[in-house]
């Protein structure tokens, strides 16, 4: 076996381990997705934690990766990777092909369920500050609340929930 086969092998394995934490990533993202819908705080530290584990996982990963694009004299990019596969055997450049493009498949999904459930804490996040300011009696950037005339209040005049 030869040093630029056995490193392939070993890229391929990585690969797979990515593929394999990347897979659970996003399942996870998933299922803290409904915990943030149902806004169970508990399974989403749960999931929290998880996705903490899993990243130091990833992270260790990567490294890995990068210490074989650079012993092959190459750059942890996507052109390095490219290059990394064009030098591989035959019998090897479509089976690294197709898990490194599987690997990319996934992590786009994560990205894209990671920014939905961004989104979802934003928006929580923006009605609790409002809830909390109404309650302080402090003033809105854009209110969007009435008095009891049916009027706006002006920007700089206050209305606590004692008064309403």
């Amino acid at each position: 076996m030869t040093a630029a086969k056995d490193t392939g092998l070993t890229m391929e394995k990585v690969i797979l381990q990515q593929i394999a934490a990347t897979e659970e990533m996003a399942k996870i993202l998933i299922d803290e997705n409904q915990a943030l819908i149902k806004r169970d705080i508990s399974a989403i530290e749960q999931y929290t934690q998880f996705k903490n584990e899993l990243s130091e996982t990833l992270a260790t990963l990567t490294l890995q990766q990068h210490q074989l694009l650079t012993k092959a004299g190459l750059s942890l990019s996507r052109s390095g990777i490219d290059q990394f596969i064009a030098s591989a055997p035959r019998a090897e450049k479509q089976r690294l092909h197709d898990t490194f493009l599987t690997l990319n498949q996934l992590l786009e999904q994560c990205q894209r369920q990671n920014l939905i459930n961004g989104n979802i804490i934003a928006a929580n996040r923006q009605a609790a500050e409002m809830a909390l300011a109404i309650l302080r009696g402090q003033n809105q950037r854009n209110p969007t609340l009435y008095n009891a005339n049916g009027q706006t209040p002006p920007a700089d005049q206050s209305s606590t929930l004692a008064k309403a």
